[in-house]
């Protein structure tokens, strides 16, 4: 697509490329030899359908980043193209630092700073190039209504503050916070624990907050993850959501591995990996990383996974900047309802859970925490109409065969089926 005056033209629709077309373009953004290749060899044509592709999945500053560990400079209509994206990201990513800073200094708590938020300064120093959602950062448990009482006093709106009530809730671990209206930054997620279940009971949290580290620039009370901790964190991140995450979540952990300035403790790393039940993990993300971008960690583990293993690991590259669709369907509720391989009893279960939850998780999810019964029969209508609109849509298509849903279904559960026997098989040993 050239101008009269021979320039590029970036326009796009993404539903004039094929998948495989698509998939064919985005695999530039791989730090090996073909990724270099690709970029260094890009036709006008595809650099607007590059373009149009990472934009349509919010992945642009995958690209700005590419680029620059490449050291290619893209055409000037493509540059023109990402700095202004870059720039708007960057105002987004210091707003919402300075933001998280005022907090922390009115709280005179202490607060670890986690994934984006810190990664965008330590890992990838520079604002433009790591795209986040929210801002995400840990806090004691006792100290997480003092932090709702700053975050609520500067304009941030939370459906429910994290008292002791809402912390008990099982599937409870953060709480969300809308941003002030008409504030640039980024709403924010204020967490106690970084994980639920069995992996949230092995992680050593006294451990993780005594080998934090200082934050240079948000007050004395601002944290930041030991380099080791850091690494598995975000390896229990993506294990959180089986591995369907978006590329930059992998893309994290390939910049860690490759950076000097956060050396990394192989045997100590291991060590906490077994006591945090995360050796799989550990394993399937750097098997990924080669995989998905051609980063080598062969020197870290020459681990790959055997035909059965590698039919249940995602494409990364195709997520890019968002996550899988499919993510809500099969979380573990209607994951297990609809999963293959599983026993009647845990079928039932899932779905007494499911469609019968507590009253506090009504309470949570649909109305107030303090609120009387005749408020609960309105919260549980609420529930019911957002299961038959979103839930049950997904179970139609289940039973109605839908073969893209069921293989997902499947894959999903096999997978965390399968890392939770081989982490139950380590413990026993």
């Amino acid at each position: 697509m050239f101008r009269p005056d021979g320039g590029l033209e970036v326009h796009f629709s993404p539903q004039h490329l094929r998948d495989d077309t698509a998939g064919t373009l985005i695999r530039c953004l791989r730090w090996d030899e073909e990724g270099d290749q690709r970029l260094a060899t890009m036709s006008p044509a595809s650099w607007t359908d590059l373009i149009g592709v990472l934009e349509h999945k919010a992945g642009l500053p995958l690209l700005a980043r590419r680029l620059k560990r490449a050291a290619i400079v893209p055409p000037p209509e493509v540059a023109a193209k990402l700095r202004p994206n870059g720039l708007a990201l960057a105002v987004r990513n210091l707003q919402s630092r300075i933001a998280l800073a005022k907090a922390i200094r009115a709280a005179e708590r202490p607060a670890l700073l986690l994934k984006g938020i810190d990664l965008a300064e330590r890992l990838y120093r520079n604002p433009a190039h790591r795209s986040m959602g929210d801002v995400d950062f840990l806090v004691h448990e006792f100290d997480a209504m003092a932090y709702h009482h700053h975050l609520t006093l500067q304009g941030f709106r939370a459906r429910h503050a994290p008292d002791a009530a809402a912390r008990s809730v099982e599937w409870q671990r953060h709480a969300y916070y809308a941003a002030p209206a008409g504030a640039i930054h980024l709403p924010f997620e204020l967490h106690w624990l970084l994980a639920n279940g069995k992996d949230g009971k092995t992680i050593d949290m006294a451990g993780i907050w005594s080998r934090s580290q200082p934050h240079a620039t948000m007050g004395p009370h601002g944290r930041i993850m030991a380099p080791d901790d850091l690494f598995l964190y975000l390896c229990l991140h993506l294990k959180n959501h089986a591995f369907e995450a978006p590329l930059i979540n992998l893309w994290d952990i390939a910049e860690l591995i490759e950076d000097p300035e956060l050396p990394l403790d192989w045997g100590n790393i291991w060590q906490l990996a077994a006591e945090w039940r995360l050796m799989e993990a550990v394993r399937i993300t750097l098997y990924l990383i080669t995989k998905t971008l051609g980063v080598q960690t062969r020197h870290i583990s020459d681990w790959s996974p055997d035909a059965s293993i590698e039919e249940l690991l995602p494409d990364g590259l195709a997520l890019i900047g968002r996550h899988s669709a499919s993510m809500p369907i099969v979380g573990a509720r209607v994951g297990l309802l609809l999963a293959p391989n599983i026993s009647l009893g845990k079928r039932v279960r899932a779905l007494a859970r499911g469609v019968f939850p507590s009253r506090l998780e009504i309470r949570l999810r649909y109305g107030e925490v303090d609120q009387g019964t005749f408020a609960d029969f309105r919260s549980y209508w609420r529930r019911l109409r957002t299961i038959g609109r979103d839930k049950m849509v997904a179970v139609g298509a289940w039973m109605r065969g839908d073969g893209d849903l069921r293989h997902q279904v499947g894959r999903i559960s096999r997978l965390r089926a399968h890392m939770e026997d081989a982490a139950n098989n380590r413990s026993s040993r």
